[in-house]
C-alpha cells in the first residue's frame, strides 16, 4: 500500500514515498484510535492538579510517538521513477517457398502498369522476374523506405519462411536513417538497413513446403510480451503444410491485438499449364531391348484453339521418340475445372552401350508459368550383359513348369533352375550355354554370382538349405542390393517362413497361428481379377499393355482368366508398396489383401505375388502376359545388381528427390574374398545436372565394417549421377559402381501456381489486418502505425525507517513527555 506525495519531478524523474510493510487504512486508524484511547484513559486516571488541556497535552505526545513507532514499523521507502515509452514492434514474413520462384503473366494492363511503376521497372520485364525478386524490388525500393518508414516508430523484425521462419534481420528506430535514397545509390557498409536489404537479395525460393499457418504462429511466439504494431507478410498464399492453418493462426492473432497485413504475389488466375510426372522407366535396359517409359501428363487451362501436343523423348540430346498426344481425349480424365490428366507408355529402343540422360520433354506453352515441370529425367544405363537368374522350387506346379520354360527360352536371361525335389541324377534346368547346377548355389560367391534369385513354395528347412542359406539370402538381398521374387504356394511359401530370416524381407506378416489345415482341402469355385491400386497402375512392372486404360481394363474387366487361389497374411506392412489386391476380401487388420507388392529391404528390393495362377493367363495367347509380368519384375529387381559389382554397392534411400530434400547415399564394400572392408572412409563423386562434379567424403557407419553413409543437399532439379571412386584417382577414374536418381520440383509447391487470394484476405479479415497487392505494399507503414504504451522504470529505492531523524523524533517526543511530568510533579 502506498500513503505519500510528490516530491519532486524534474527531467521526468518522480519521487514518491511507499509503504512495504503497511496495514490496510482500516486497520491503521483502528490502531492509532486505539493508542488515542488508551493515551486519553491513562491520563484521566492520573492524580494531578492540572487541567484537562495539559492531560491533553500528555496524551499526545504519548500517542505520537507511539504512531512513529507504528510508521517505522510499515518500513518507509523513497522510490525514483522514470516514465518511458515500451518500444513498439512491426515484423516482415518473406515467402521464399518454390512457388515463390514462378514467373506470372498478368492480363490485366493497369494491373501491369501499377506494379511496373511500383517496383521501379518496364512494363515488359514484369513477366520475366520471379515472384520473390518483385517482392525484393518492393522492399528495396528507394533504399528500403518501406523498412526506414517503419522503423520511424518501431522496432523492425524480418523473417523468411518456407517449413520454418528465420529470422533475417532485427532493426532498431535509431538505425533507420532520415536520408531518403534512390535505388542507384550505394547504401553505406554499416547501414544496418542495407545490410538486412542484401540478406535479403540473398533469399532463395527453395523452400519445398508452405507452412504460412505456422510461421504466423511462431513469430507471434517470439514477440510475445512485447507491443506488436503488426505483421506484414508477403506471400502468394499457398499454404501447404503445417500443424497450424494460417486462418487459426490468424484468429489468434486478431484475439492478442496483432493484425496481419498480407501482401499477395502473384495471379490469382488459374494460369495455362502442362505438366509432366510420375516418370516410370527402368533405370538399366540391355542394348536392343524395348523400354517402356510411363509418365502422367497434366494440362490445366488449356487454350481452346490448342488440340495436340508433341512430346519428344531424347537419350542425351539425341532425340529418339516423337510421340503426339490428342488433347481433345482428355475430356474423360478431367479432375477438376480446367485440368485433365492422362497416363501415358511410350517405347524407345536403346541401342549405345554406356551411361545416358534419359529425357521427356512437353513444349511451353504461351503464357505458361512452370516450366520446370515440363521435363522429365533421369539416368538410364544400356548394358550389353545378360541377367543372371536363380530360381528355387519344390515341386514342378504349374507356375514352375511355365516359367522355367519362359526364362530358358529368353535370349536375355542366363537362368538356372534347381528343383529340390529331382532326383540326383535329374538334370536340371538352365540357358542354353549355361551349365546346369547339380547343387544349391549355398556359398557367397557362388549365390551373389547372381542378379535376382526366385524362391518358389520351398520347406525353409529342408536340408538342401536350411537357416544359413536363408541367412545367406538375406544378405544378398538387404546388404548386397540383389533382387528377390517371391511366388506363394499351398504348401510352405510365405506360410512356413514365419520365424525366418526371409520374414523381415517379405511386404506382409505371416499370422504364426497359420498351420495350412484351414485351407487343406478346399474346393475354391469362383475366381477373382486383381484389382490395381494408384501405385500399380504407374507401375511399369504390372503394364502388360501400352495403354493405361487399356491395361487398366485387362487387369479388372474380365479379359484375362481370374485367379483362383491367393495367400491371405496377417496385414501388409507399412513400408510395402501395395500394386494389386484382392478385390474384396481384407487382412485381419482390415487392408485389402495384397496380392502383388514390392517390398525395399536394404540395398535391395522383393517382388511378392500371392498366387501362383499366373500360368492362368496362357490361355490362348501364350506368355504374351504371364511372362511380361515375370519378365519386367526380373528386369525391374536385377537393375541395383546390374549397376554394382560383387565387391561395390551403391544405394539412395530414394530413387526421386524433391529440391531441397537430403540426399542419403549408402555404400556396401567388400575385400576380393566378399568380407566387409576394414577401412574407414569411403569416396563418392556426385555430378550435378549443370555438370559440375562434387566430392564426397563417406564415413563408415558406427559398428558395421564395410558400410558407409553420406549425405547432401538436393539443389538442383534434373537427373544426377554418383558414383563410388578412388581417392587418388579422383573424379576421373573408373567408376567402381554407379547409382542414379533424379531431383524434381516438390509437387505441393507446383500442384497450383495461383496465388491464394480468398486465404491472404481472410487472414488479414481474421487478425484485424488489411490485404494489398504488391503495387500498393509503399502504404503498408501508414496502416501499420505504432503501439504507444508508457511503462514506470524505479531508478533508485531508499527505506527511510532506519534514519536517524525518525529515531530522534520517537526519542524527543517521549523525552518531552517525561520533563512536562516531571516539572508538572507527575512523577
Amino acid at each position: 500500500m502506498t500513503f505519500g506525495a510528490l516530491a519532486a519531478a524534474t527531467g521526468g524523474e518522480v519521487t514518491r514515498l511507499r509503504w512495504l510493510a503497511a496495514l490496510p487504512a482500516w486497520a491503521s486508524f483502528l490502531i492509532v484510535l486505539g493508542f488515542v484511547v488508551w493515551a486519553v484513559a491513562i491520563y484521566r486516571r492520573e492524580r494531578t492538579s492540572r487541567g484537562p488541556w495539559a492531560r491533553g497535552l500528555l496524551a499526545a505526545l504519548r500517542v505520537g510517538a507511539l504512531v512513529a513507532l507504528l510508521l517505522m514499523w510499515y518500513r518507509p521507502v523513497q522510490t525514483t521513477t522514470r516514465e518511458q515509452p515500451r518500444p513498439s514492434y512491426a515484423a516482415i514474413l518473406l515467402d521464399r517457398s518454390v512457388s515463390m520462384s514462378l514467373r506470372d503473366h498478368l492480363g490485366d494492363p493497369e494491373q501491369r502498369k501499377r506494379l511496373a511503376a511500383a517496383i521501379g521497372l518496364e512494363t515488359e520485364a514484369l513477366d520475366e522476374l520471379p515472384r520473390l525478386e518483385l517482392v525484393r524490388r518492393a522492399v528495396a525500393r528507394h533504399g528500403g523506405q518501406l523498412v526506414r518508414r517503419l522503423l520511424e516508430h518501431n522496432r523492425v523484425r524480418i523473417y523468411s519462411f518456407a517449413e520454418r521462419p528465420t529470422l533475417l534481420a532485427e532493426l532498431a528506430p535509431e538505425q533507420a536513417g532520415s536520408e531518403r535514397r534512390s535505388d542507384g545509390e550505394k547504401q553505406p557498409t554499416d547501414d544496418p538497413v542495407a545490410s538486412a536489404l542484401e540478406r535479403i537479395e540473398a533469399l532463395k525460393a527453395d523452400g519445398g513446403e508452405t507452412a504460412l499457418g505456422d510461421a504466423l504462429a511462431r513469430v507471434a511466439a517470439e514477440l510475445r510480451g512485447k507491443n506488436v504494431a503488426g505483421i506484414v507478410l508477403f506471400s502468394d498464399g499457398r499454404s501447404n503444410a503445417g500443424a497450424v492453418s494460417p486462418r487459426e493462426a490468424a484468429r489468434r492473432l486478431g484475439r492478442s491485438g496483432i493484425p496481419v497485413y498480407t501482401v499477395g504475389v502473384g495471379n490469382p488466375e488459374p494460369p495455362v499449364d502442362v505438366a509432366l510426372a510420375n516418370l516410370e522407366a527402368a533405370p538399366v535396359v540391355r542394348a536392343g531391348d524395348v523400354l517402356r517409359i510411363g509418365l502422367e501428363l497434366r494440362v490445366r487451362a488449356l487454350p481452346p484453339e490448342v488440340h495436340e501436343l508433341a512430346l519428344e523423348v531424347r537419350l542425351d540430346d539425341e532425340l529418339v521418340h516423337t510421340e503426339t498426344v490428342d488433347l481433345d481425349a482428355l475430356e474423360d480424365a478431367e479432375t477438376e475445372p480446367g485440368e485433365r490428366t492422362l497416363q501415358l507408355t511410350l517405347r524407345v529402343r536403346p541401342e549405345e552401350v554406356g551411361e545416358h540422360t534419359l529425357s521427356v520433354t512437353a513444349p511451353p506453352l504461351t503464357g505458361e508459368v512452370i516450366h520446370d515441370n515440363n521435363r522429365l529425367q533421369q539416368r538410364l544405363r544400356v548394358i550389353d550383359k545378360r541377367i543372371k537368374v536363380l530360381y528355387v522350387e519344390n515341386l514342378p506346379r504349374y507356375e514352375y513348369r511355365f516359367l522355367r520354360w519362359a526364362l530358358v527360352r529368353d535370349k536375355n536371361m542366363e537362368a538356372q533352375i534347381f528343383q529340390l525335389s529331382a532326383d540326383p541324377e535329374f538334370v536340371q534346368d538352365s540357358s542354353p550355354g549355361v551349365p546346369p547346377l547339380d547343387h544349391v548355389p549355398a556359398t557367397r560367391k557362388e549365390l551373389f554370382a547372381y542378379h535376382v534369385i526366385i524362391l518358389g513354395d520351398v520347406d525353409p528347412y529342408d536340408p538342401q538349405l536350411g537357416k544359413p542359406w536363408l541367412e545367406l539370402l538375406k544378405e544378398f538381398v538387404e546388404d548386397y542390393g540383389g533382387g528377390l521374387l517371391v511366388i506363394s504356394g499351398r504348401m510352405y511359401m510365405p506360410r512356413a517362413y514365419g520365424g525366418s530370416p526371409v520374414a523381415s524381407l517379405l511386404p506382409v506378416r505371416i499370422d504364426p497361428a497359420d498351420d495350412g489345415l484351414r485351407t487343406l482341402g478346399s474346393v475354391i469355385r469362383e475366381s477373382f481379377h486383381p484389382k490395381l491400386t494408384i501405385d500399380g497402375r504407374r507401375s511399369p512392372l504390372l503394364r502388360l499393355e501400352d495403354d493405361p486404360e487399356a491395361n487398366r481394363e485387362l487387369w479388372e474387366g474380365g479379359r484375362l482368366p481370374g485367379f483362383y487361389w491367393y495367400y491371405k497374411p496377417r496385414e501388409t506392412k507399412p513400408g510395402a508398396e501395395v500394386l494389386a489386391v484382392h478385390p474384396e476380401d481384407r487382412t485381419e487388420k482390415g487392408q485389402p489383401v495384397p496380392i502383388f507388392a514390392l517390398q525395399h529391404a536394404g540395398a535391395g528390393t522383393v517382388f511378392y505375388s500371392a498366387t501362383d495362377d499366373v500360368w492362368r493367363w496362357r490361355a490362348g495367347v501364350g506368355d504374351r502376359y504371364s511372362y511380361r509380368l515375370w519378365g519386367q519384375a526380373i528386369r525391374y529387381l536385377a537393375a541395383a545388381r546390374l549397376t554394382s559389382s560383387q565387391r561395390f554397392s551403391l544405394t539412395t534411400d530414394r530413387s526421386v528427390y524433391d529440391l531441397g530434400d537430403r540426399v542419403m547415399l549408402h555404400a556396401e564394400i567388400r575385400d576380393r574374398d566378399l568380407k566387409p572392408s576394414e577401412q574407414e572412409q569411403a569416396f563418392v563423386f556426385v555430378e550435378r545436372p549443370d555438370g559440375e562434379v562434387q566430392r564426397i567424403v563417406m564415413e563408415r557407419e558406427t559398428g558395421q565394417p564395410g558400410r558407409f553413409r553420406a549425405e547432401f543437399p538436393a539443389v538442383q532439379v534434373g537427373a544426377y549421377r554418383a558414383w563410388l571412386g578412388s581417392e587418388d584417382r579422383g573424379a576421373g577414374g573408373e567408376p567402381l559402381v554407379v547409382r542414379t536418381f533424379s531431383v524434381q520440383v516438390p509437387e505441393l509447391e507446383k500442384a497450383d501456381p495461383r496465388m491464394d487470394r480468398a486465404l491472404l484476405e481472410a487472414v488479414a479479415r481474421a487478425s484485424d489486418g488489411a490485404y494489398v497487392a504488391l503495387a500498393d505494399a509503399a502504404t503498408l507503414p501508414d496502416a501499420v502505425g505504432s503501439v504507444r504504451e508508457v511503462v514506470e522504470v524505479r531508478l533508485a529505492q531508499n527505506e527511510r525507517w532506519d534514519d536517524s531523524w525518525v529515531l530522534l523524533v520517537v526519542v524527543g517526543l517521549l523525552s518531552l513527555e517525561w520533563a512536562l511530568r516531571r516539572r508538572w510533579e507527575m512523577l
